[in-house]
């Protein structure tokens, strides 16, 4: 199942789902319904995410799961970059030269915090120990 593996993607497949469907979850405290999503690669195995009707994604931890219904099956999202616009003659050539910022950082474990790519070993020092 894209983007879904172990507890996750067996709970899934045990309903008969798959990325793209419109589901019902019924949990122990209450019920959603809403488009199966994608999962990052990287993501852990025990969650599941819908897209609520207004809009909002959930995370659904799996061991809280009583049930999960397809109610219409979908087709998971097609997602691909857009084709870059013609050339204009008419215009100067220019260059995108990429700042950093959150997107193009990594969460530090120290410091909980966005570095920079290539700042190892610059978190600041723990609370409480002199620099």
């Amino acid at each position: 199942m894209l983007s879904y593996r172990g507890i996750a993607a067996k709970l899934l497949e045990s309903a008969g789902a798959e990325v793209g469907d419109r589901l019902r979850v019924e949990l122990r405290r209450g019920l959603f319904e809403g488009l199966l999503m994608p999962r990052p690669e990287l993501a852990d195995d025990k969650h599941l995410v819908l897209k609520l009707p207004n809009g909002y994604n959930i995370g659904i931890h799996v061991k809280s799961v009583r049930s999960v219904q397809v109610l219409e099956k979908g087709r998971p999202p097609e997602i691909s970059p857009p084709s870059p616009p013609p050339p204009s003659p008419s215009l100067p050539k220019g260059s995108v030269l990429g700042t950093g910022g959150t997107t193009a950082s990594r969460v530090g474990s120290r410091r909980r915090a966005a570095a920079p790519p290539g700042a190892r070993g610059r978190d600041p020092p723990e609370r409480g120990r002199p620099a």
